[in-house]
């Protein structure tokens, strides 16, 4: 079998296609990702910046109406062949925002964290039923899920006392030594939602 060798080029292989001596390597002078190209002339990325899974930065305000692609900001080079990729996050290096491709549409990427809510209540008598103005994280009837809210009564922690279903809890008096919710018994209700 022949030995590969290095030859260098202005453009990636997968854009260029490949014919001369095989196997070989190519750096790409431009934006200095290095590639390996088998016997057969498929292109492997080995490093560097035309690795579209992961960030890619374009020119524009959407990255359908853009024409320079590359990981680098700002874009240095034409590289279509990280256009529609599913495994990339694009940033816009006009405005930075954020986009993701299904591998053949864009569609603008929102970016959620959990934040804290908390709300109160008076309890009626025996009352066992509560439904929170959000569904908390995790929400489940699974033991090993309890506690993820955290609910006190007139100050006394019973978090565990509770099973949930998405926003739906239910006070659980076995749970808690058979004590009932008394008539305007503070309820106090902690938990992260998205």
């Amino acid at each position: 079998s022949a030995s590969a060798i290095w030859v260098n080029a202005t453009t990636d292989p997968t854009a260029t296609g490949n014919t001369g001596t095989l196997p070989r390597f190519v750096e790409n002078t431009v934006n200095g990702s290095k590639w390996y190209i088998d016997s057969t002339g498929r292109a492997e990325l080995i490093e560097g910046a035309a690795d579209g899974c992961g960030v890619v930065y374009f020119n524009n305000l959407t990255p359908a109406t853009a024409t320079i692609f590359d990981d680098e900001n700002p874009p240095i080079a034409n590289d279509n062949t990280l256009k529609n990729l599913d495994c990339a996050t694009y940033v816009s290096s006009v405005d930075g925002s954020f986009w993701t491709s299904d591998g053949t549409n864009y569609k603008t990427k929102t970016f959620s964290a959990p934040t804290h809510r908390f709300t109160t209540t008076n309890a009626t008598a025996n009352q066992t039923a509560f439904t929170l103005p959000s569904i908390p994280i995790g929400s489940s009837t699974l033991a090993s899920q309890r506690g993820i809210v955290h609910v006190t009564r007139n100050g006394v922690d019973i978090s565990r006392a509770w099973s949930w279903v998405g926003a739906v809890g239910t006070y659980v008096p076995a749970n808690n030594y058979n004590c009932v919710i008394d008539l305007n018994d503070l309820l106090q209700f902690h938990w992260e939602a998205i």
